[in-house]
């Protein structure tokens, strides 16, 4: 199911807006839609910036509606703890967005609000698709816009042809050409060809992968992981999303440095200048959606191939099941790495999950990180589906990060200056077969004395 998180924002030191018609008319157009079983809407209001991290890690959606004020280069008006406006800048979005990618399959953000195109640049590096205003905006035109978008996209239609269906509404309304929203599309994305341009282009009509990756039986879900061949993509002259990133970052002078993490079935032991490191996953988190914990530790492996003397090289082999070829094959793809000093990490940060148990009456766990103030010599972190969490410093500039869990998380998303750097997955305990519905358990604290 596709989820719509409307973000309602009218601090009061900002004119009135008629948020709610644009949210209750936005509804209703849902509702008398062909494919409303397969859209459902939340509706959150008076959004402070803190809100909005915890609401798209809470709902995941697939598409973020921001109906508010916006102010060009300033920012998005968003709520201070007082209710003022607090702006917001497209930068810090942008920042925003890119690490909740992984947390939530966001295909669309529209920002429905006036002088919101500077933000819609910076987000659309990270998000598919962002929709944004190049001017001011009235009220009705504003709502004219998101029901004409949603009216088309809850009878099925793509995301282009229902933000023309938006633009259009707009112009039935009075809308001049200057004041129409404009629709970026992150670089490299493979899409529908609009319709502006399809009567120019139906001579040469461009080749669509149907290749996806079959997912493990646990992990069956509604949208499908195409995996495009790169003969297709160059016809298309854009690339195919990554399955690997684009270096190995690795912990040095270490093996086996991190200690819960799941073993690779039939790896080599890597070594760099004579020694045991301990790579971290070079994978795309995205496939953690699609492949179970069991399925990646058995097919994904390390190979060390043979090197230089000044260099190491290390093959990374992932095997896939695919569909849409013939049947359903298996498919080997691989990178190679040639490891480099500058990714190495020289220290590994204090890391645990705890309570190490599963139960089916067991419902609350938590994560802790500690970089032990190393810095960027280390790694962060981001929990997978973490409820809560919070993050501060001690005096001596370590940072610490705490976060709770419905359920023991899967695996660990690693980082590096704001850049994934890797992927570790996580040891799952035994499922317990007590049936107790209170548990006891003992918690030691250890104090250090300065």
């Amino acid at each position: 199911m596709r989820k719509i998180l409307i973000l309602a924002v009218n601090p009061k030191d900002t004119n009135r807006l008629r948020l709610d018609e644009e949210v209750r008319d936005i509804k209703e157009g849902i509702k008398r839609s062909q494919q409303r079983d397969d859209l459902s809407i939340v509706s959150e209001w008076a959004i402070r910036a803190r809100d909005l991290r915890r609401l798209v890690l809470d709902h995941k959606p697939q598409i973020i509606h921001f109906s508010g004020h916006g102010e060009g280069k300033d920012g998005l008006c968003f709520e201070d703890k007082n209710g003022y406006s607090k702006k917001i800048t497209g930068s810090s979005l942008k920042a925003l967005f890119k690490l909740l990618m992984s947390k939530a399959s966001l295909e669309c953000v529209v920002l429905n609000g006036c002088y919101s195109q500077t933000q819609s640049q910076a987000i659309s590096e990270c998000v598919p698709y962002v929709i944004g205003m190049t001017g001011t905006v009235s009220d009705q035109l504003a709502i004219e816009f998101a029901v004409g978008f949603y009216d088309a996209l809850g009878n099925g239609e793509s995301i282009e042809f229902a933000f023309e269906c938006g633009q259009t509404a707009m112009q039935l309304d009075g809308a001049d050409l200057k004041d129409l929203p404009i629709l970026t599309k992150r670089k490299g994305l493979i899409t529908e060809t609009s319709l502006s341009q399809r009567d120019s282009q139906t001579a040469k009509p461009k080749p669509i992968s149907h290749v996806r990756l079959v997912a493990s039986k646990d992990k069956q879900l509604g949208k499908q992981l195409l995996i495009v061949d790169r003969e297709i993509a160059a016809r298309w002259t854009a690339q195919p999303d990554e399955i690997f990133l684009p270096q190995l970052t690795f912990i040095d002078h270490m093996t086996n440095a991190i200690p819960g993490s799941i073993a690779l079935k039939d790896s080599d032991t890597i070594t760099f200048a004579g020694k045991n490191i301990t790579p971290l996953l070079p994978i795309n988190p995205i496939l953690l959606e699609y492949l179970s914990l069991e399925c990646l530790s058995q097919n994904l492996k390390f190979r060390q191939l043979e090197s230089g003397e000044d260099t190491t090289q290390v093959e990374v082999i992932l095997n896939l099941t695919l569909a849409g070829i013939k049947n359903h094959s298996s498919h080997q793809v691989s990178r190679t790495y040639t490891l480099d000093a500058d990714n190495a990490l020289d220290g590994v940060p204090v890391l645990d999950i705890w309570p190490n148990i599963k139960s089916e009456s067991w419902h609350e766990y938590y994560g802790f990180y500690y970089d032990s103030e190393l810095g960027e010599d280390t790694f962060q972190v981001a929990f997978s589906d973490p409820e809560d969490y919070e993050s501060f410093n001690d005096d001596q500039g370590g940072m610490y990060l705490i976060a709770k869990f419905k359920k023991f998380p899967s695996y660990i998303i690693c980082r590096r200056a704001g850049e994934i750097v890797g992927v570790i997955i996580l040891d799952q305990p035994e499922m317990s077969r007590s049936k107790a519905k209170k548990w006891k358990l003992l918690v030691l604290l250890i104090f250090r004395q300065k």
